[in-house]
């Protein structure tokens, strides 16, 4: 993984859904999504 503040895109997410990543420790990283993904509740 490069060290880049800025996250890239994710392919399948669309450019409406905004992406956070925050590493609140050395090693895990915490991703919030500002619109819940519909593609989840599709699959289930």
């Amino acid at each position: 993984m490069s060290e880049n503040t800025q996250a890239p895109r994710p392919e399948s997410a669309p450019p409406t859904t905004r992406m956070r990543v925050t590493f609140a420790r050395p090693g895990a990283m915490t991703v919030t999504f500002d619109q819940a993904p519909v593609e989840n509740e599709e699959r289930r």
